[in-house]
């Protein structure tokens, strides 16, 4: 029986797990069939998706989309780009065929932003968490907002203003992405210092997901030498059983962006760097570009763009 197979199988079985889940010391549900990330390093069945709001906020395309599952249900938040950058909402039953969408940050939320853009997102205890990178001319910013269904956001707060790593994000903070480790929030996100002309990837930590501290480099340019010379920036990390896995944007002077896959016990420290995602993955794109990575059940499920438009892909 293949894996995927398996897994849809599996999911029918829920008596013995249910028991098993009663009885200290025996393996949960979660145990049982929430499965380790089979591979997420090569990833298959490549698709364009066809996302459009019809509104006219996304008129010129969109961009670096995010995606949790609640039952059935995929919740997606994305980038529309028309004159500005805001933030969309939309769902679907299979992660490919959307609906219902919605404006859900406008460009000018946070006060004194022209762009809201590179949301990350997390539902922690019946409550959204949203960072936005707001754009404050000259500066990317990353904002910590909140909200009881995922479409309308308040209590927003700056969480993590550029240069807290000096020379790294002298000006911006943006792309962050957050899990909830136990009880600590970790981000990691894209800085960038306009005096190198490049992008980083740094890491912090935080108690409560808005105040946050522990700032460090942890993907540096050069880590994959020849593919992320001049930019390591949008990461997606999950963590997979005791291993962290990112997937990232890397490019240098010679090439065009690619999606970059590497390992990590720590979250800070990275290893086993790999082309994940080729730059013409999905045919006659020229770039692949702001991954999102969702572990369904231990099929890898990844959206990422073509710079104005979202692609789908798996791995098992």
């Amino acid at each position: 029986m293949k894996r995927r197979d398996f897994i849809k199988q599996s999911t029918k079985i829920t008596g013995t797990a249910l028991i098993a889940s009663q009885i200290p010391g025996c393996l949960s549900y979660d145990d049982l069939f929430y499965p380790s990330l089979f591979n997420g390093k090569t990833w298959s069945n490549y698709q364009a998706l066809n996302i459009s709001s019809g509104t006219g906020y996304d008129s010129s395309g969109q961009d670096a989309p995010k995606v949790i599952k609640e039952g059935s249900t995929y919740k997606m938040w994305y980038i529309g780009i028309n004159a500005t950058r805001q933030i969309m909402y939309c769902e679907s039953s299979d992660g490919k065929s959307w609906s219902n969408y919605k404006l859900a940050m406008a460009n000018n939320q946070y006060p004194g932003s022209t762009q809201s853009t590179y949301p990350a997102i997390l539902k922690d205890n019946g409550v959204y968490h949203m960072w936005v990178s707001s754009f404050n001319s000259p500066n990317y910013n990353i904002v910590h907002w909140q909200s009881n269904d995922g479409i309308t956001w308040t209590n927003f707060f700056l969480s993590v203003p550029n240069n807290k790593v000096p020379g790294v994000d002298t000006d911006y903070s943006l792309a962050p992405s957050v899990i909830k480790d136990d009880s600590t929030y970790k981000m990691w996100y894209a800085g960038f210092d306009l005096g190198s002309n490049k992008t980083q990837i740094v890491y912090c930590e935080s108690s409560n997901g808005i105040n946050w501290s522990n700032f460090q480099l942890a993907v540096k340019n050069g880590s994959f030498p020849g593919y992320d010379d001049t930019n390591a920036t949008s990461p997606t990390v999950i963590k997979d059983g005791s291993t962290y896995k990112m997937w990232y944007n890397g490019s240098n002077t010679a090439s065009t962006y690619q999606i970059i896959y590497c390992e990590s016990t720590n979250g800070i420290n990275w290893s086993n760097f790999q082309v994940s995602v080729p730059y013409n993955a999905y045919q006659g794109d020229t770039g692949s570009y702001n991954p999102f990575v969702l572990n369904d059940y231990g099929v890898g499920k990844m959206w990422f763009t073509n710079t104005t438009s979202i692609r789908y892909a798996e791995s098992y």
